[in-house]
């Protein structure tokens, strides 16, 4: 004869930050499966802004530089490109998992720092 266990209800993903899932007291990864509680986080910014004279602008240039030397105004156009990632870290006692986000744009920065910022708020809240 068996005994039935009884079924616990999965707890609600509150926040997904890349390949983890957190709820209210556990974090699921796939380095594992750990509570919330003590988790730390961190972010390391390995992306930049540049700007550079585009091409088109160089084009143009040459192609319009007889009309009174107005062309050469051309080569004042500046475009700006944004590389690079996002590492974030988590932690814990013999735990640690790290995802990486690129970043195309500088809000894309600041939408991984503000979900990160969510999860260290989850982790206090789980302490």
């Amino acid at each position: 004869m068996t005994v039935a266990q009884p079924e616990t209800e999965p707890e609600e993903i509150r926040l997904t930050i890349g390949d983890v899932a957190i709820s209210d007291h556990w974090l699921v990864s796939p380095a594992g499966t750990v509570p919330v509680a003590g988790t730390q986080w961190s972010t390391q910014h390995m992306w930049s802004t540049r700007r550079y004279l585009p091409g088109w602008a160089v084009v143009l240039c040459i192609l319009t530089w007889w009309i009174f030397l107005l062309g050469f105004l051309w080569l004042l156009v500046r475009e700006e490109r944004t590389t690079g990632s996002i590492l974030v870290t988590v932690t814990r006692p013999k735990f640690m998992h790290t995802m990486s986000f690129p970043v195309l744009t500088p809000g894309d920065a600041q939408r991984t720092e503000a979900a990160v910022a969510r999860a260290r708020q989850l982790a206090i809240m789980a302490s």
